[in-house]
């Protein structure tokens, strides 16, 4: 079954039947977890330190080997943490960089009021 028959044509019952064990609770759990695989089954510690590790490589080592240089790998990780953070809402490209600002302001040991360098 490709993917433009059931989109040209829907569901056709005689090509396509099945079952799936699978509730709500499970695809929710998908969704949280990354959805990788590897990491069903994990505890939730564990789920999280495969995900940070699986950004960290991403910094560290696929851009680097891509050819893309970062100055300062740090701001990359804000710009993902303030991206998750803004998952599933309406948040906009400048709330997200605001975020990403207000994380870098408070690691440096800034007041919100203070200029950034």
């Amino acid at each position: 079954m490709s993917l433009a028959r059931l989109l040209d044509h829907g569901v056709v019952p005689d090509l396509v039947a099945g079952r799936c064990e699978l509730e709500l609770r499970d695809y929710t759990a998908e969704i949280v977890s990354g959805g990788f695989p590897g990491l069903r089954g994990g505890s939730d510690r564990a789920v999280r330190a495969a995900l940070d590790g699986y950004l960290q490589r991403i910094v560290e080592v696929d851009l680097p080997e891509a050819g893309t240089a970062l100055r300062r790998p740090e701001t990359l990780r804000r710009w993902f943490r303030a991206y998750a953070a803004a998952t599933s809402t309406t948040a906009s490209y400048e709330a997200i960089r605001d975020g990403c600002d207000r994380r870098r302001r408070r690691q440096a040991g800034q007041d919100d009021d203070q200029p950034v360098p």
